[in-house]
């Protein structure tokens, strides 16, 4: 009876420790990283809430990327960033984009802009494509501020209205015609654009 129970008990001490051997091992928990002024500025962060008036920027936008989204229209809103009141649309091919902004200063009376952006490379030959072109454009968009030189890598062709963004009564008269006016730019521009590209 002793031998018997002898063996029982080494038994028990073997599963027992066979048991602890398969048991998950505590995680470590990591410390979480501190966030300084480098990395919010990476992450997107800001060091401040929004005022104010880039809140009102910020509403104002959305607002026209939900009257794009009801109207399953092919101008899509990429990306808000209300300090400078400026939004873009994505969708298009590389090298361009479609953009627009809120000014904090009226430029010639004009207070809000929409313009498509080309980059290099490949930025002039594009925009003189499209300038010999400019209209047969122009009947379709109006009048537009064509500027070969906007930065050191970007060419700009812009379009500006007089419509006052502070008015919050008159926004849905405004953003009715702002989408008109992208779903234009966008049947203008992006086949150009696209064509273009394919040849070069």
């Amino acid at each position: 009876v002793l031998v018997w129970l002898n063996e029982r008990s080494k038994d028990v001490v073997r599963l027992v420790a066979r048991q602890a051997s398969l048991a998950p091992k505590p995680m470590l928990k990591l410390a979480e990283p501190r966030l300084t002024r480098s990395t919010r500025k990476k992450s997107g962060e800001s060091d401040r809430p929004l005022t104010a008036v880039e809140v009102h920027r910020r509403e104002y936008w959305e607002l026209v990327g939900e009257m794009l989204l009801v109207a399953k229209s092919d101008v899509r809103m990429s990306k808000i960033n209300p300090k400078q009141g400026y939004v873009r649309f994505f969708g298009w091919p590389s090298n361009s984009y479609l953009a627009a902004r809120i000014s904090p200063k009226k430029t010639d009376g004009k207070r809000l802009l929409i313009h498509l952006v080309l980059k290099k490379p490949g930025r002039y030959e594009r925009f003189d494509l499209f300038f010999r072109d400019r209209k047969k454009i122009e009947r379709s968009l109006g009048t537009l501020d064509w500027k070969r030189e906007a930065s050191r890598t970007e060419t700009h062709i812009n379009i500006q209205l007089p419509d006052n963004p502070n008015d919050k009564y008159d926004w849905n008269r405004q953003h009715r015609k702002i989408c008109n006016i992208l779903e234009q730019f966008h049947r203008t521009f992006y086949a150009r654009v696209k064509k273009f590209d394919g040849q070069h």
